[in-house]
């Protein structure tokens, strides 16, 4: 058992109290910060090892900003 944590995001971007939880391994605790309830995402870490950036449904349903136009580039 390892002991993780998870720290979610604010709708402005901060990062908020840590919920700390145990788990077997990497990817029970990723599937958790994936779809554990955190709508705005979440960083994961055990102990001080940083283990990833999550983003939560609200990042997934915002539009990506339109393309730039390509320049072509004159010397």
């Amino acid at each position: 058992m390892r002991h993780y944590q998870l720290f979610a995001f604010s709708a402005d971007g901060r990062l908020l109290d840590a919920v700390s939880r145990d788990f077997d391994n990497d990817p029970q605790a990723i599937r958790h910060a994936i779809a554990g309830g955190f709508p705005n995402g979440c960083e994961l870490w055990e102990g001080f090892r940083f283990v990833g950036r999550f983003h939560g449904a609200v990042a997934a349903e915002t539009p990506a900003p339109a393309p730039i136009a390509p320049r072509v580039l004159v010397h």
